[in-house]
């Protein structure tokens, strides 16, 4: 599979203890998921998607479809859910969830807003995404989290 033919790839998965969800999978005009094993049993949630799925077994639940005016401006990088967004307060809540935002923000542990961000105010409260990296520098600070080596 090319680098460049899907969002999410998932490559010879047989471990089906994985948990996928409250993803936003924004992708153009590529695949939003492509697998090449069966994904039967792993856990796929909640994850928003704007392109096709070329992976079998992924339950009902797994994939919603959203259109291109979801964020305040994905052409400008800025992928914060816009107001009345189907991303806000759509999340799932599954075994594993993601305690913090991009931005280092609570999430809400009830109705988390699906992708990287939890809606709160109606702009991006963090700095701007640039193409590649998070305010331009591939050093992230996130005091909230505890990192493991």
């Amino acid at each position: 599979m090319s680098q460049a033919d899907a969002c999410l790839r998932l490559n010879g998965v047989t471990n089906k203890n994985i948990t996928i969800s409250n993803n936003v999978l924004y992708c153009g005009s590529q695949l939003s998921i492509k697998a090449t094993n069966d994904l039967t049993g792993a856990s796929v949630y909640n994850n928003a998607v704007n392109g096709s799925i070329s992976a079998t077994g992924i339950q009902s639940c797994g994939t919603f479809a959203i259109s291109n005016n979801v964020f305040i401006n994905a052409t400008a990088n800025n992928f914060y859910p816009a107001a009345g967004s189907p991303l806000i307060n759509n999340g799932a809540n599954p075994f594993y969830q993601a305690l913090y935002d991009y931005n280092g923000m609570s999430r809400s542990l009830a109705t988390p807003t699906v992708g990287a961000y939890e809606y709160s105010t109606t702009n991006n409260s963090g700095c701007a995404t640039t193409d590649n990296f998070k305010c331009g520098s591939s050093t992230a600070s996130v005091p909230q989290y505890s990192l493991i080596s």
